[in-house]
């Protein structure tokens, strides 16, 4: 597991909360690192808020595909995202299609942000019932009364 972090007061809590030795973590920039990524990945996770085209590197040149391509042939790109238009969004779930075999969506009640799983391979079907049951949803989404809303697949 690596994290790339662009704050090095983020780069200290993942530490503190997450337990990674120091070696596990590097501050860059994402769009740049994943430039450099010459190994492989099972999964690539990604949490990050936009609040406009400019700062959204997602829509902006070849982060999509580079993502695809340092993953395996069955790995996903996870991530949480804040959709700042429907345009955006749109514009989003074309490129992931153009780079990935699956895309699931996940929308909450009460929340903004969604949830987006983008896989290589066909894979397992969206487990909605598991998914509201973790733990770690159960406590970020029980105590505002938002729970999943629609689940949508491409």
């Amino acid at each position: 597991m690596k994290s790339i972090e662009l704050s090095p007061t983020v780069t200290e809590c993942v530490q503190r909360f997450f337990h990674l030795p120091l070696s596990d973590i590097e501050i860059a920039d994402a769009l740049s690192y994943i430039n450099t990524v010459t190994q492989q990945y099972d999964v690539i996770l990604l949490d990050f808020c936009f609040d406009n085209a400019d700062d959204d590197f997602l829509l902006q040149g070849d982060f999509l595909k580079q993502a695809s391509n340092v993953l395996s042939e069955s790995g996903e790109l996870l991530f949480n995202y804040c959709p700042y238009s429907e345009a955006a969004l749109v514009e989003l779930l074309k490129l992931l299609k153009r780079d990935f075999i699956s895309v699931t969506v996940v929308e909450f009640y009460d929340l903004k942000n969604i949830v987006i799983k983008a896989s290589k391979s066909l894979g397992e079907v969206f487990d909605e019932a598991e998914f509201a049951m973790h733990p770690v949803i159960n406590m970020m989404y029980s105590e505002k009364g938002a729970g999943i809303k629609k689940v949508y697949s491409f």
